[in-house]
């Protein structure tokens, strides 16, 4: 069998999980289909996912959320948080709410390292950026 449903295929296959009888609700169930298709399937890609076909993994723990109080303008940048930040190398995070330094907002990124309790880096290139003014969380 083909790892895809033609429309015809997921129309019947509907049906039958439905048990309904041949012909009745036939454009019924087409217009539910299609208004799927439309809402949900066309405007989904890899970085937009299907939300139903997204595997969820309770194993995985996360860090409380930390405060940015500085980040250098050098070729591996380095970031200093308020408190210790509980990160480990390989960890992915989101910076947001970084003002002046705003190239950093609203990524993700991997740790690269973590010199002390209160410092990381991600490997990325600060030099070239606007000057850090305040603000900034790290989730």
């Amino acid at each position: 069998m083909a790892d895809f449903l033609t429309f015809e295929n997921l129309v019947s296959e509907i049906k039958r999980a439905l048990k309904v009888t041949k012909g009745s609700k036939d454009d019924l169930i087409k217009a539910m289909i299609n208004m799927v298709y439309l809402d949900e399937i066309i405007c989904c890609d890899d970085m937009y996912p299907l939300y139903w076909l997204m595997d969820f993994d309770s194993s995985l723990k996360s860090v409380a959320p930390s405060t940015l109080s500085d980040i250098s303008q050098a070729a591996n940048g380095v970031f200093t948080t308020s408190a210790v930040h509980g990160l480990s190398v390989g960890q992915i995070i989101a910076l947001f709410n970084i003002l002046g330094m705003t190239e950093l907002n609203d990524q993700l990124y991997v740790v690269g390292s973590v010199p002390l309790t209160t410092t990381f880096t991600l490997g990325v290139n600060t030099s070239t950026y606007a000057a850090y003014t305040s603000g900034g969380n790290v989730l």
